[in-house]
């Protein structure tokens, strides 16, 4: 099973309403992109993370220095191209017949999701994990889906109206979990906040 999934952590843009890179936003001491990462391997053998190429300059060193050898990094040169381009970088290193596309600001991620999305996976499309009848995140898209992903030629398109041209299974949770996301300062301090 580790060999038939993968994961593509996307961590690509800019944080502009952080000012900040959420990949090396923190929780309980350790980065969202950490815990990601951490969370996958212990389930996939195969992980692609799409970096800002800022986030490797030497500022962020040390934590760049933690995501895993095992990993498959890219960097993203160009992230005025926004999401979908990042995500076409990283399809291009996924051999998996299926990939989990994972947004390193929902880093709220748990095996229980993984493996209801696994045991859901749709073979021509999408696996969307809903709550209270709203999609969430991680989704698990097949082959077919990663394939057209790559050949793409217009990098300017949004993600969810790309999604909608493939079939759509869902896959029930039991909590909110996977509608979860911090995109701002206030969001992540809020988060925080309620942990402590």
């Amino acid at each position: 099973m580790k060999n038939t999934f993968g994961a593509i952590i996307l961590s690509g843009g800019k944080s502009e309403r952080m000012n900040y890179p959420k990949a090396f936003l923190e929780i309980d001491g350790v980065t969202f992109l950490k815990k990601l990462i951490d969370i996958y391997k212990e389930m996939l053998s195969e992980i692609v993370v799409v970096l800002n190429d800022e986030l490797s300059q030497e500022k962020w060193k040390n934590f760049s220095d933690t995501i895993d050898t095992e990993c498959k990094i890219v960097l993203n040169h160009h992230s005025e191209k926004g999401k979908f381009y990042s995500l076409q970088l990283g399809v291009k290193k996924i051999t998996s017949e299926y990939c989990f596309i994972q947004n390193v600001d929902n880093p709220f991620v748990s095996s229980f999701t993984l493996n209801s999305l696994m045991k859901n996976k749709n073979p021509n499309g999408i696996t969307v994990p809903m709550h209270n009848g709203k999609g969430g995140h991680p989704i698990l898209v097949s082959k077919n889906v990663i394939e057209k992903i790559s050949l793409t030629e217009d990098t300017k398109q949004h993600l969810k109206d790309f999604y909608w041209s493939f079939s759509i299974k869902t896959a029930e949770m039991g909590n909110d979990s996977v509608l979860m996301n911090i995109n701002t300062l206030e969001e992540y301090e809020k988060f925080v906040a309620i942990k402590s």
